[in-house]
C-alpha cells in the first residue's frame, strides 16, 4: 500500500457525497490527526 493511496480514496468519497469539496462537512481532514467522518455533517469538532 502507497502513502497516498488512503488520501486518493477519501478524494473519491468526498466527491460522491460532498455538495461542496472546498469545504468538507461529512469527511473532514485534521492535520496531525487523520480524517473524521461527520454523518451528521456537523462542523463542530
Amino acid at each position: 500500500v502507497f502513502d497516498r493511496s488512503i488520501d486518493v480514496q477519501i478524494s473519491r468519497l468526498r466527491r460522491l457525497i460532498e455538495d461542496d469539496l472546498n469545504k468538507p462537512v461529512f469527511l473532514q481532514t485534521k492535520w496531525g490527526f487523520g480524517y473524521i467522518f461527520n454523518p451528521d455533517g456537523d462542523t463542530a469538532n
